[in-house]
């Protein structure tokens, strides 16, 4: 008898230190705190979301996403450490725990959203052309674009409505959208289709190019990506619902077009 109490006894004290570690191993938000640092995965050539800039003579990687993970990170009480990689690398290193959070401008669409979580949408604008200024009056309207080559990143929101609307144009798909912009600055691509605030950021940086009137509607918004079933969900979720509501987010955006004169 003595033999099954302690066999019981031992058994209920492996079940309790093994529900410990399926906790401690679902709760994303404590491995974070633990490690004193959140990972944040961006693709930073998409102004102004996120860019590289020299500052002090250092090479940073800024932007407002980079400003609402920094405070994330801070209303976790840890560090932010940032990876920046290739837009269409992004989820496989999420789901590979190479980085803890995604925030690229990255759309939550119903393919990602198998694989991902996502939090709620923090930013929406139109999806428009960028152009060089000299072909302003060539580039009207969609039917304009019948023939023409554009560019799209790999992967994206964008590419996607260039395959859905623009089915009589020839695509190029590249990775890195700064790589796309110097396919339109030398003539490989007539046009370039990004969302509105980063193609002002590059009209920004380069003068001869310019935004054409084509309106292909609203963009669906951006969110920050995080491994499926993870409990920083609901960090994220506060944390960009109080920066919205107080106008943070409308400051970030600012502060970060700034950067880019």
């Amino acid at each position: 008898m003595k033999k099954v109490v302690l066999f019981l006894a031992v058994l209920m004290v492996a079940m309790a230190f093994a529900g410990c570690g399926a906790e401690a191993e679902t709760s994303k938000v404590a491995q974070i705190k633990e490690a004193g640092q959140l990972v944040l995965g961006t693709s930073a050539d998409y102004p102004p979301y996120e860019f590289h800039k020299m500052i002090e003579g250092e090479d940073k990687v800024v932007g407002f996403d980079i400003m609402i993970a920094e405070r994330i990170a801070k209303d976790l009480g840890v560090e932010l450490v940032i990876k920046d990689m290739a837009f269409d690398g992004l989820i496989a290193a999420l789901q590979g725990g190479k980085v803890d959070i995604i925030l690229a401008g990255m759309s939550d669409t119903p393919e990602r959203a198998e694989v991902v979580d996502f939090s709620q949408q923090y930013y929406y604008d139109k999806q428009t052309l960028l152009i060089k200024e000299e072909m302003m009056e060539t580039y009207t309207d969609i039917s304009s674009l019948d023939g023409v080559k554009l560019g799209v990143q790999t992967s994206s929101i964008q590419e996607a409505l260039a395959q859905e609307q623009l089915t009589n144009s020839t695509l190029t798909s590249l990775p890195d959208i700064s790589a796309l912009v110097l396919e339109l600055k030398t003539g490989k691509v007539e046009g370039v289709i990004l969302v509105k605030p980063v193609a002002n950021g590059y009209i920004a940086q380069n003068p001869e190019l310019a935004l054409s009137t084509i309106d292909f509607g609203q963009g669906d918004g951006a969110s920050a990506a995080i491994q499926k079933g993870s409990d920083l969900v609901e960090p994220v979720n506060k944390v960009l619902a109080e920066i919205i509501e107080n106008g943070e987010l409308e400051q970030f955006v600012f502060e970060a077009n700034m950067m880019l004169e």
